[in-house]
């Protein structure tokens, strides 16, 4: 047995030796491995290494074609793709060169894309930038203003900048940071700040808005919050470049106590205590809520500490009871107030949702809202709200007793109210009647072979309810069918919504109303039929090419806006982006007239196109060619006409709002867009416009507004 395992081992070894021999190649020191991909491969150089040294693996699937051994094929190095992305390293210091002290927020941006972090000590690091034109922003509660800066970004480059933040030196402040202030910020003046000094001495605030204290040096420092109404609070052992955390409460207490109906007292409940204009104290949890908000626990002892005396509205609540509100506007400072809050046992409500023309209403809308004057009915705040079931049944459980107001509706226009008073432990069978809802049901022709895709229609009413409402858009369904509703019976509008995005609010569709088209008027009693004749104007396409200094445009914006009878640009714009080889097609397009304008996918530059005319199902075939010049841009002071030296500037090139910049040593920055006027801005209402019609170099100067 010996001899035969010694005979295997003798075997296995030959083999690999023959092996190694056989594909080590014509040179002893070093050889290749192909890594094969599909039906071609290509060959790595193999970098020999001395015994001892980590293993470096060149990873890829073995290739077991006829040509793995053909040793005549010349062996090729597959080169690393160079970078697509830059490097941005970064410094926060003051105006004399220190590095600034304290957190800082970092933000860059990079065309309509944003990354954020969070340093100590003012130095930061970002990988992986785009290029293109970038700025960067740092601000810290310990400076009075930020700093930013903007730059080019090249693929594959490390930039270094540096921030200056030009103010008070971080390094010499204590800022007071309130966490939770029961109490406006304006209260606090400087009878209410102390800071003293390593000797005892009181150093004077000189911005009590911010509480910020400036010129400090040394240490330790103590500071001391101190207010009629607030628990006292201090903190010793400050140095200079701190900001200071304080969370401040109210020096008032109640002690509560909570029974049930038969006077038990009730350890399980949820406790609110609501001042105007402040952060409501939450303890234990809601049980009326399905998903309630957890505050803080219920104490022991029973008496909430840290309530600021002033006017407020204390809510307990129990499952299985209605509420118990009450207001206190006396609480005087240190005052421990008892309270006791007896719970009754709330009234419930159920019913149907009806109409005349359905046994029920599923999934009505049902709201219990409190009057506020029983002669004259007030919706005020919802306090109560559920949704009917498959058959039209709501129930609402724990209603405090009192006046109500039940609203149920089934969309807009579709509405009922009634006045309900309950009385503690009432049971009230309430049902409601909304009237008749109706349906739009049809079809959109079109012309031969058109495609309805992309189509939404959206009906409006001339019928408003309580609490507003709108109806969003429905989908064409690919033949053209389509059902709206339900409807109020009376004059439907039908629009031809273009372009409608299915998550977009409500609201904005209201404000983008002009790029709806009213399509038809229908009147609606019950189901009503309809056919929408879109033949003539049947909505287009737009199919754009466009090219860069010659290179496609891949990643570019795109957007066209309609133009009105007066040429004016029409809200509600229809956006794209090209893709790898620069073409982009945009659809669903109304007929008449278009501007179209190209963008820079980081917003540097936006270049408008001239009009097109958009025919009734026809595609637009436009090619686009943008050049783009390269150079640099002096800018002179507006009072001197010295070059603007490491100034901050916006620069305004027509794309949606504008970037920040940042002149170097010479007051010059580099540009890279296609022709056109641009403009910019500095913070100190100083301004220029220059034309941008060829490679710079190029200088304007500055002027002040009048």
């Amino acid at each position: 047995m010996k001899n035969f395992l010694a005979w295997v081992g003798i075997v296995i070894v030959i083999s690999m030796v023959v092996v190694l021999w056989w594909d080590r190649g014509d040179d002893a020191g070093g050889g290749s491995i192909e890594v094969a991909s599909g039906s071609s491969a290509e060959a790595l150089p193999v970098v020999p290494r001395p015994l001892g040294e980590e293993a470096r693996a060149v990873a890829g699937p073995r290739s077991v074609g006829p040509d793995r051994f053909d040793e005549t094929r010349p062996a090729t190095t597959t080169p690393l793709p160079a970078p697509t992305t830059g490097t941005i390293v970064g410094r926060i210091v003051e105006e004399n060169g220190e590095l600034a002290v304290g957190f800082w927020n970092v933000a860059l941006e990079v065309g309509n894309r944003s990354r954020g972090l969070v340093i100590d000590a003012g130095a930061f690091r970002f990988e992986g930038v785009p290029p293109g034109w970038a700025s960067v922003r740092a601000s810290s509660n310990l400076a009075d203003r930020s700093a930013d800066a903007g730059l080019r970004v090249e693929q594959g480059e490390e930039h270094e900048i540096e921030l200056i933040h030009r103010g008070a030196p971080t390094s010499s402040r204590i800022v007071l940071h309130v966490l939770s202030c029961p109490i406006p910020l304006w209260e606090l003046g400087d009878e209410n700040l102390r800071l003293t000094d390593p000797w005892g001495n009181l150093v004077p605030c000189p911005d009590v808005a911010d509480r910020t204290w400036e010129d400090l040096t040394g240490g330790p420092y103590r500071l001391e919050v101190e207010h009629p109404h607030l628990e006292p609070w201090s903190q010793g052992e400050l140095r200079p470049g701190q900001i200071v955390r304080a969370e401040l409460t109210g020096n008032a207490a109640i002690a509560l106590t909570v029974l049930d109906a038969d006077g038990v007292a009730l350890t399980d409940y949820g406790l609110s205590i609501q001042h105007e204009a402040v952060e409501a104290l939450r303890y234990g949890s809601d049980p009326l809520d399905d998903e309630p908000e957890v505050g803080k626990p219920i104490p022991d002892d029973g008496i909430f500490r840290g309530i600021l005396p002033r006017p407020f509205r204390l809510v307990a609540k129990a499952r299985g009871y209605a509420p118990f509100s009450l207001e206190i506007e006396d609480l005087q400072p240190g005052e421990t107030r008892p309270i006791v809050a007896r719970l009754l046992h709330g009234a419930n409500v159920d019913g149907v949702v009806s109409s005349t023309a359905e046994r029920f209403i599923p999934d009505a809308d049902l709201m219990l809202v409190p009057v506020l004057d029983s002669e004259e009915p007030i919706g005020g705040e919802v306090r109560l709200r559920t949704r009917s079931n498959a058959k039209g049944h709501f129930r609402f459980e724990d209603v405090t007793a009192g006046t109500w107001q039940l609203i149920g509706r089934n969309g807009p226009g579709l509405s009922a109210e009634q006045i309900i008073a309950l009385d503690p432990g009432e049971s009230r069978r309430v049902d409601l009647q909304l009237p008749p809802a109706g349906w739009l049901v049809g079809r959109v022709l079109g012309p031969p072979e058109a495609s309805f895709d992309g189509l939404y229609l959206r009906p409006e009413t001339s019928v408003t309810q309580p609490g507003g409402g709108d109806y969003a858009a429905t989908r064409v369904a690919p033949n053209g069918s389509f059902r709206l509703g339900p409807l109020p019976a009376g004059e439907v509008k039908v629009h031809l919504v273009v372009p409608y995005k299915p998550r977009q609010a409500r609201a904005e569709l209201r404000e983008h109303r002009p790029s709806m088209m009213e399509v038809a008027r229908v009147v609606v009693d019950g189901e009503t039929e309809c056919l929408i004749d879109l033949r003539d104007r049947f909505p287009g396409a737009i199919d754009v090419a466009a090219t860069l200094n010659g290179q496609p445009a891949a990643g570019q914006g795109i957007m066209v806006y309609r133009l009105d009878d007066e040429g004016n640009a029409v809200p509600g714009p229809i956006s794209g982006h090209f893709d790898a080889n620069g073409r982009v097609t945009l659809a669903p397009i109304p007929p008449g007239r278009w501007r179209l304008s190209i963008w820079a996918r980081n917003l540097e530059w936006k270049h408008e196109v001239d009009t097109l005319d958009v025919l009734p199902n026809q595609t637009v075939l436009r090619d686009v060619s943008i050049p783009l010049f390269s150079g640099s841009v002096q800018v002179l002071t507006a009072d001197d006409g010295v070059p603007l030296r490491q100034g901050q500037l916006s620069l305004h090139l027509g794309a949606p709002g504008a970037r920040s910049i940042a002149t170097d040593a010479e007051g010059r920055f580099e540009l890279t867009a296609p022709p056109g006027r641009y403009g910019l801005r500095t913070n100190w209402n100083v301004r220029t416009e220059f034309e941008w019609r060829s490679s710079g170099p190029l200088t304007v100067r500055l002027e002040r507004d009048e």
